[in-house]
Parts: structure tokens; C-alpha cells; sequence
């Protein structure tokens, strides 16, 4: 994997369920039945080596490794303003080496930000109401996005938000109907 060329994973329609039979493992279809997110993410789990691999990991692994860019950017707020990272280091000048499981990455390192949405410097921090209009810039520009919560369980939740999960962000609205709310 480290060579970035392309493999090919083969997929069946079949579903893997919880050793329970409680559900289905990995992601649900969505409310309209497409199923498509659960066969990439089973793709993903069978190309890393099994579900365990990719337990507790990033979208942005999943995106190097589905599209073969390495600018995936992960950006945190740790109350002090959002700063972006990615898996360039600085101080080596040289990208981190790909592995199968996200577990086989050294971490991320401070990156500049993207170009599209005004960029910025290494170390930038910026509030949540300048986060959000790069992130407009980046859904007018089609980047894929998802976001995170801090990690934790099934049963734990903040406005009905579950703690230790990824979602997709469809869309970025600002001013919505000239409602003036994002």
C-alpha cells in the first residue's frame, strides 16, 4: 500500500450482522434504502483486514485510501479556535507512510490549510463562524466532509448527537432563504 497503486476489492450484496443478530455491522442503509455506504465501508473494512482494523478510525483514512489523495484534512477545535492537521509532516517534510488499518499511522501533524476557503498558515486558528464559511467553500468547491464526536459509546449522546461516531455532511447552507441563519 505504501506504493499508492490502486487495488482492487471484490464486494458481494451480503450484509455482515452483529454476532447477535441485533443488526447489521458497520453503517445502516440510509432511510431511503441506498446501501451503497455500507458496501464502501464493508470495501474499506475488507482492504484494511477486517472490521476490528477499522474500529475507532477516520473518514479521512478511508478517503486516502478510496481516492488516493493524501490532502485529507482533519480539523479540531480544542476551544481556543479550529486548526487544521493532516498526515504531512513538517518536520520531516514528507508525508506519512499509508498503511491498511488506521492503526498503522504515526498521526497527524499542523498543516496549512486549504487553498479554497481562503487558506492559511500553519498553526492558524479560526472561530466557528470563519469555520463554517471554508466550510461553504469546500462544499461549493465538492470536497467530501464528515464530522466526528469525541469518543465514547453507543449510549451516550449531546442533542441527540452519538458520541464515538462519524457523519456525512451533505450540505453546507449559508443564509438560508434569506433567513439569515446558517
Amino acid at each position: 500500500l505504501e506504493s499508492w497503486h490502486p487495488v482492487d476489492i471484490e464486494v458481494d450484496e451480503r450484509l455482515c450482522t452483529l454476532p447477535d443478530s441485533s443488526g447489521i455491522l458497520g453503517c445502516f442503509p440510509c432511510l431511503h434504502g441506498e446501501l451503497w455506504p455500507c458496501y464502501v465501508e464493508k470495501a474499506v473494512a475488507i482492504h484494511c483486514g477486517g472490521w476490528d482494523q477499522i474500529e475507532g478510525g477516520q473518514p479521512t483514512h478511508a478517503w486516502r485510501l478510496l481516492t488516493g489523495c493524501r490532502y485529507q484534512y482533519t480539523f479540531t477545535n480544542s476551544g481556543q479556535g479550529f486548526e487544521c492537521f493532516g498526515t504531512f509532516n513538517p518536520n520531516t517534510n514528507e508525508w506519512d507512510s499509508m498503511s491498511n488499518s488506521p492503526h498503522g499511522t504515526k498521526g497527524v501533524w499542523p498543516m496549512k490549510w486549504p487553498e479554497v476557503g481562503g487558506g492559511g498558515e500553519l498553526g492558524l486558528k479560526c472561530q466557528q463562524d470563519e469555520m463554517f464559511q471554508k466550510m461553504c467553500a469546500w462544499d461549493a468547491a465538492s470536497y467530501m466532509m464528515a464530522l466526528g464526536t469525541r469518543s465514547g459509546s453507543n449510549s451516550s449522546s449531546v442533542n441527540g448527537i452519538i458520541d464515538g461516531h462519524a457523519y456525512t455532511l451533505i450540505t453546507c447552507l449559508n443564509n438560508v432563504a434569506g433567513s439569515g441563519h446558517d
